[in-house]
Formats: structure tokens, sequence, C-alpha cells
């Protein structure tokens, strides 16, 4: 390999979050203002929120990951005030956080192919069921996307499974 070659490659960044390159002229403008349509979020506040959640040396992030860490944060700062607006507005009160959570979800995706998208879903949050073993392990309740109300067959408890339509894996058990 040549000089060249390796300097590229040492300079080469790469996101924190879901590992792809980082293309500078992609990166995230540090002044954005991101606004949801209710809430207005400044690039400065969702850095103090990842600082809670990573180190902050590796706080470089794509595109992808960016939107994705903003949605997190309007989900967890503004969830009661995103409650009270969706309930207004829509006679149900989860309605914009559902919508949020299922943009996340489909911004996480990477792949159509079964197994590699079942190592990243595991790998982030943690045992994931296809609808076969969703249905060997839990009796499903209900259904209000992207969560899936359920009892477990093993001990009677009754939880809460997110899940993503395609492939369709059930995934983060969540205990009532």
């Amino acid at each position: 390999m040549s000089e060249k070659s390796k300097n590229v490659l040492e300079k080469k960044t790469f996101c924190a979050d879901c590992g792809d390159s980082i293309d500078v002229k992609s990166e995230p403008n540090e002044d954005q203002l991101v606004d949801d349509g209710k809430i207005k979020v400044t690039s400065e506040q969702v850095k103090r929120m990842a600082n809670e959640l990573m180190e902050p040396t590796k706080f470089k992030l794509c595109r992808r990951c960016w939107g994705t860490m903003i949605k997190r944060f309007i989900l967890r700062v503004y969830y009661d005030q995103l409650t009270k607006i969706s309930e207004k507005e829509t006679g149900d009160p989860t309605e914009y956080v559902r919508r949020i959570q299922l943009q996340i979800l489909k911004e996480e995706q990477r792949s159509d192919d079964e197994e590699s998208e079942r190592k990243r879903i595991e790998k982030r949050y943690g045992k994931a069921w296809d609808t076969k073993e969703l249905q060997e392990d839990f009796v499903v309740k209900s259904f209000l996307a992207p969560f899936v109300l359920v009892k477990r067959k093993s001990d009677g408890k009754v939880g809460h499974l997110m899940f993503q339509h395609w492939p369709r894996f059930y995934f983060s058990f969540m205990e009532d």
C-alpha cells in the first residue's frame, strides 16, 4: 500500500453509531436548527444529550444517525409536551410519539436482508424475535405500531415489544 493510500485511510472518519464512513461534505452543520413541526431543537442541545450517552470524543455521526439522535432527543426531553399536543390535535396522546419512533426505526434499518438486520437489532436492542419465535414465547394482546402488547408465556409477565415492519422483527421487551 502506498504512503498516500495509508494517509487517506488514516484520515477517514467513521460514524460513532453505525460505523459507516462519514463524508466531510455530509456532516451535519453545527449551527443547524431542527424543527419537527412542533418543537425546535438546536444542535447544541443534542450535543449535550449525546455527551450524557457516549464519550464526547466519539461524537461524530453520519447524517442518518444525527437525525435519529435528534428524534431520540425530542422524545426524551419533550415527551410530556408531545403527548399533550398529540392528544389535543388527534385525540390520541401517543400518536406523535409513535410516529417519531416509527421514523427512528425506519432510519436505523440498514438492509432488507433478514440475517444482517437481526444482527444489527440484537447489537442495539438485545434479543430479537421473528414472527414464529414471537408466537412461541409470547401471547400477543394488541398492536399499536411500533409497539405490541404481549404476555410472556414462560412467566406470565405482561409487557411491550417494539417491532419493525420489514424484515419483521420484534425486540426490546419492556415489562409493564
